[in-house]
Formats: C-alpha cells, structure tokens, sequence
C-alpha cells in the first residue's frame, strides 16, 4: 500500500510539473477539462481565429485540474456500476449522517431492496429518479429528502456532459414534479416533501446547479432586495428604489394602469383594494416604521401537478412579515444581508465544485436570490399597513422632555421626563401587539382584525376565486410562512 501511495504522488508531482513546463501538455488538458464540463463556456477565452480551445495560464490550468480532482474525490457512491456495496454506501452517505435519533435505523426503512440493480441504476439522474423508480419507501422521512437532496453531489448518476454539464453529475429537476412523483406512488400517505426545509434545501441546490457567469453578477445587498411598492391614494401607488433610496413615477390606476401582471388577479387584488393609504409626504418616512409587509414571487418553477393537484394561486407565492424596524431595518439591514452572504457562499462553493448546505438562511431569503438571478421571475415588496400609534409625537414629547432634563435637572423636569419615556413605551409596545396580531392573522390567510371563520373574513374569498384548502400563506401551496 505504501508503495502505490508513493507511486500516486509521484505521477501527480509529475503532472504539476509538465502543467508548469509544458505548453502544450497544458493546452490540451484544459482542453480535456473543458469537454468533460469543468470549464463553463463562459469562461473560456476564444482564439483570435474563432476557435473554441481554451487558453489559460500555467496557475488556472493547475487550479482548474485540482479543482477536478477534489470534486472526483467528493463521490462516495457511484450509480454507473455494480457494486455489491451499494446499498452500505448509500446508508453511509444517506443514514449514518441523519441526527441521532434517525440514524439507528437500517437503510432499509428508507430504500427498497431494488438496488442495486442495472436496468433501475441506468435510469437514475437525479434524486427525482429515486422515486419515479420506486427506489424509497413510504417510511421515509422529510429529514431524509433532504440528506438525498443534500448529497446529490456526493453520487455519481447516469448522465453525460451534455446533461449535467460534467459527466456524472446529477441534473437539476423541478421540486413540484418531485412533491406530484411522491403523491402519485403514495397517495394515501401524508405529503412530506412539500414543506419549507424540504424546499429550502431544493432552493439552495437550484442556486449551486446556475452557470457561474450568473452567479458573478455584479450586486450589492441592496440590488437583492425587492422594488417597494406604497399605496398613495385611491388609486395611485409610489414605487422606492432600494438601490438609488429615490421614489420613482407614481403608478396611475386611474389612467387604465394594469400593474403586476404576473401575479395572480385574486392576490392582486386584494392588495390594490386592501393596503393602506399612506400620504406622498409620509411614505419616505414610512419606510421605518412598524410595518406589516408583503413580499411577493412570481414562481416559474410552478407545476399543479396531475396528483398533486394543486391550484394555480400557488404560482403566486407569499411571505407575509413584520418589521420592526421598518423596510429599513427589516430588509436593508437584515434579509438582504443574509441573501448578499447566502449569494457568497454559493459563489464560493460553485468556485471549488463542492456544496455544503447552508444553515442561516430563510427559505424567502434563497427563493429571492433565484428570483433575482432569473431574467424571467418578478418579485415585489407591498407595504400593506403602517402602525405608528402615536410614536411619533411620542419621540418628539420625550426628545423635547429629555432637552429641557439637560438643561435645567430639577426634579419636576425628571417627572416629565419619565412620563414621556414611558408614553412612548406604551406606545411602542403598543405598535408591536398590534402588528404581530396583523401578522398572524394574514399569515392565516384572514383579514386583520377578522377572527371569525366566516366568508367575508377570508382574504380569498370563494366568490372571487374557490380555492381549497383555504389559502393562507402558511401553507407550502401558496406562500412560504410555514416553518415544518
């Protein structure tokens, strides 16, 4: 064993040294590396006669060849062949690594005893496969669709270059033909895939599987963040540009304006009829008051699926939030940040070909980020209502209450001074209840204030579209509050 380590080093040593030395040597491994998918189109440098070799420096061909070999090494289970270990690798990758209380179990509560077998191996290209070939069993947990759509990268599937970019690498699939194949094989049992830690982990996923050049763009923070829309009046919406901070031209509902036309005409609706009317003059200050939000997604990626059977509201995603701080705080200081740090972790991971998951990031937070990426996805941020109780004038008392303290600390300044702190806690406080119940009660897909389970209480209600369940957007059908 010693002696085929030393050799193995010593034909790597070699190689670095002929990638260093030799012009050609080099050239044609970058070649090489560039046909099997390792080297994106986009970042090859054409000849000036219009060919397609790469050219490279001596640092990013050696570069370039380590990356290929760490992303070898990550494949701890390779689909393309038999291997009577099969199935102890794959509880290895798939089981051994679930948390303490899963992990005791065999593989074979996860996966039928089909594998390993050729005629299904052949057909598997991704985790999709794994249940259009009746490979897992009803007694699968949501905790292990996610370890086999985390560990895709550690497999090697049945796919060329042309499919998956670099041979053996899985393709990219849709999470609703997913949620559809789990129903059409169990449609008695209770839905697991279609819930917010499985669709955040497909998310995470669909980010690392975009070609670099997209996930290079230039972008700050602020460029994640949705445009921000505030109802002015009746029938007039301002528009605020989270880049530039500036507002731009009133939309005119008045004039036959026919805004959002991606989203659903029920949500939009509501939301043109609904959010609250906050005058030209306070909407710049609005945006750092308490604020119950809307964050709104066009999803693409949207299948009602013949078993699933979902309604097409869902195309139509909703997160509704609460800010605290205001648009301000809650989103420039707070979700695009972590979408700016989700967005550089994925560059890194897309740089050396290995994902790991990521932990600190919301499920709305990712879906944005792709939502950004894609040229053909909208997204908006709604100010559907402000809670200011008072605050304001509260400040101004307590400013103007604590000035006077300063000037002249007398004990009958100090009695003003704390009855003005305490006014404007009361009215803090009072600001916050409120939006949490707001928040709640739209999050159950009811209108604010309304708790009663009645028609004229639902913000869908069926007269204007019948959807069943009822739509909230705590539910994974139409919005992306749930935490399950």
């Amino acid at each position: 064993m010693g002696d085929e380590t030393e050799d193995i080093l010593e034909k790597v040593a070699n190689l670095t040294e002929r990638l260093h030395e030799d012009k050609d040597f080099r050239s044609t491994v970058a070649t090489r590396l560039y046909e099997l998918g390792y080297i994106e189109a986009q970042n090859v440098n054409n000849d000036g006669a219009g060919g397609n070799i790469p050219k490279f420096n001596t640092e990013q061909v050696h570069y370039l060849f380590v990356k290929a070999v760490n992303m070898s090494m990550t494949y701890t289970v390779d689909l393309r062949k038999d291997d009577p270990l099969l199935m102890q690798k794959l509880k290895k990758l798939l089981v051994d690594t679930l948390p303490s209380y899963i992990r005791k179990r065999q593989i074979e509560h996860y996966l039928k005893n089909t594998l390993p077998d050729r005629s299904i191996q052949n057909n598997l290209k991704s985790p999709l496969d794994f249940l259009k070939e009746g490979c897992i069993k009803p007694s699968a947990t949501q905790t292990f669709f996610i370890q086999l759509i985390e560990c895709q990268f550690h497999m090697k599937w049945n796919t060329t270059t042309a499919e998956a970019g670099i041979s053996g690498r899985p393709v990219p699939f849709n999470y609703y033909e997913f949620c559809n194949e789990e129903k059409k094989i169990w449609p008695r049992t209770e839905l697991k895939s279609l819930n917010n830690r499985v669709r955040r982990t497909h998310v995470l996923v669909q980010l690392f599987q975009m070609p670099v050049a997209v996930l290079s763009q230039e972008l700050s923070s602020d460029d994640l963040c949705p445009s921000v829309y505030i109802r002015t009046d009746k029938k007039k919406w301002k528009n605020w540009n989270p880049t530039s901070k500036k507002f731009g031209e009133t939309i005119n509902l008045g004039e036959g304006t026919n805004p959002f036309p991606w989203m659903n005409n029920s949500i939009r609706n509501y939301i043109l009829d609904q959010a609250q009317i906050i005058p030209d003059a306070d909407c710049k200050a609005c945006l750092d008051r308490y604020t119950l939000y809307w964050a709104v997604i066009h999803d693409s990626d949207f299948q009602t699926g013949d078993k699933l059977k979902l309604n097409n509201i869902g195309r139509t995603q909703v997160y509704v939030g609460k800010a605290n701080k205001g648009i301000n705080g809650r989103w420039l200081l707070g979700h695009c940040k972590n979408m700016m740090e989700c967005l550089k972790d994925v560059r890194r991971m897309k740089k050396v070909g290995a994902y790991q998951p990521l932990k600190d990031v919301q499920l709305v937070e990712a879906r944005l980020v792709l939502a950004k990426l894609r040229a053909n996805e909208k997204s908006a941020l709604f100010v559907m209502k402000t809670f200011d109780h008072d605050i304001e004038e509260a400040t101004n008392a307590f400013n103007l209450a604590q000035e006077t303290y300063d000037a002249e600390e007398i004990p009958q300044n100090k009695r003003r001074l704390d009855k003005a702190k305490e006014d404007l806690e009361i009215a803090e406080k009072k600001a916050e209840k409120d939006l949490i119940e707001a928040e709640s009660r739209n999050i159950q897909g009811m209108r604010i204030r309304k708790f009663k389970r009645k028609e004229s209480n639902y913000i869908i209600q069926d007269e204007i579209c019948r959807v069943r369940p009822r739509w909230q957007p705590l539910d994974m059908r139409y919005g992306m509050n749930s935490r399950k």
